[in-house]
């Protein structure tokens, strides 16, 4: 009789670099096991198993992605079936967010707005919806509206 962790590893692909699980994978592309009662994704089942329980409220970064700049991400990533724990660093959601491969990552790397301007501490505020916007550009356009709308322009 085969225990639970000796059909999990069965269901792993252990290489020289990333350790691929080839078992069943969520709609998102993560490994997926049933384990201790429930769903759970197989990095983080891995991770907890070879070096210990994730940190409350971190997530688990593929490190393997992030150097992989052939990989384009998305769902077709083949890095999010990587289950090594050596691949894998427990971070917060942003940092894991900002590392990774999406918009917020792609807005975060933009060092200055559309006109040139710099997004420094001196020229950027954070709208309450929380995107950087450019003192120079808002006052700018602030001054145009004012301009448009005063009373007696025609």
């Amino acid at each position: 009789m085969t225990t639970v962790e000796e059909r999990f590893w069965a269901k792993v692909d252990k290489t020289d670099g990333c350790w691929l699980w080839t078992g069943a994978k969520t709609k998102a592309g993560y490994g997926n096991v049933m384990w201790q009662g429930r769903n759970w994704v197989a990095h983080r089942v891995s991770y907890s198993l070879l070096v210990g329980p994730v940190p409350e409220g971190l997530d688990l970064d593929h490190t393997c992605h992030n150097g992989d700049q052939s990989c384009a991400g998305g769902l077709g990533c083949p890095h999010r079936c990587c289950v090594n724990p050596a691949h894998l660093e427990p971070v917060t959601r942003s940092v894991n967010l900002i590392r990774g491969k999406t918009l917020i990552a792609e807005q975060v790397a933009k060092t200055h707005c559309p006109q040139g301007h710099p997004y420094d501490a001196a020229n950027t505020y954070v709208t309450k919806r929380g995107s950087r916007q450019c003192r120079i550009c808002a006052k700018a356009s602030n001054a145009q509206w004012y301009r448009d709308h005063r009373v007696g322009a025609g």
